[in-house]
């Protein structure tokens, strides 16, 4: 139990990594900044930007 949930931490760092690199790219600094306190708009963006793998 304790690998599958250092997995699933794992792959929700590295999308949350994936969608700042997004972001910075994109020069959306006030998304970016937002994504840090507002957890509904930081998923938003993940399902538009990151997808998930299947």
């Amino acid at each position: 139990m304790c690998e599958i949930m250092e997995k699933i931490n794992e792959e929700t760092r590295l999308r949350i990594n994936q969608l700042n690199a997004i972001l910075i790219k994109s020069k959306r600094y006030d998304d970016l900044e937002r994504t840090t306190y507002d957890t509904d708009y930081q998923e938003q963006l993940l399902i538009e930007l990151v997808p998930e793998k299947a």
